[in-house]
């Protein structure tokens, strides 16, 4: 980010310039994809993505790669028509969220005050997810 010195509400960007810096990398992505004709109007499809996260990795956080597995089936009339369906399934990287960062704890000599007990380790939440989409496109070449 930058902001010209001579504009009206200069900011100095250099911090979060820093931030992006320190925590954001490069990221690679490696596709590979099929199609046969099975007949001269039908289109078979199927392909694979593996991406890479971009986040820079340290000791408390990677973040693994996302894949991606495609389907697809098409129809392409001898005249101006064409249909095309694909599934899509994405497979996220498990997160993990850590909701709370502390734990409360009564206080011996005073029970209606509390203090933080930082011995008590706080539950972690672990993420798997998948997702699904399907697409549909229908056209005529004119």
């Amino acid at each position: 980010y930058s902001s010209d010195e001579y504009d009206f509400g200069y900011y100095d960007f250099s911090q979060q310039n820093d931030n992006i810096r320190a925590y954001l990398g490069e990221s690679n992505a490696l596709r590979i994809g099929v199609e046969l004709k099975a007949l001269p109007a039908i289109a078979v499809r199927t392909g694979y993505v593996i991406q890479g996260s971009g986040v820079v990795p340290d000791d408390t956080y990677y973040e693994g790669p996302k894949q991606t597995v495609s389907f697809g089936l098409g129809y392409s009339s001898p005249g101006s028509f064409y249909a095309d369906f694909a599934l899509r399934f994405r497979f996220m990287p498990t997160e993990f969220l850590i909701p709370y960062s502390y734990y409360y704890a009564p206080d011996a000599s005073n029970p209606y005050y509390k203090v933080i007990d930082d011995s008590i380790l706080t539950p972690e939440i672990s993420i798997d997810s998948t997702v699904a989409d399907a697409f549909v496109t229908v056209g005529w070449r004119f």
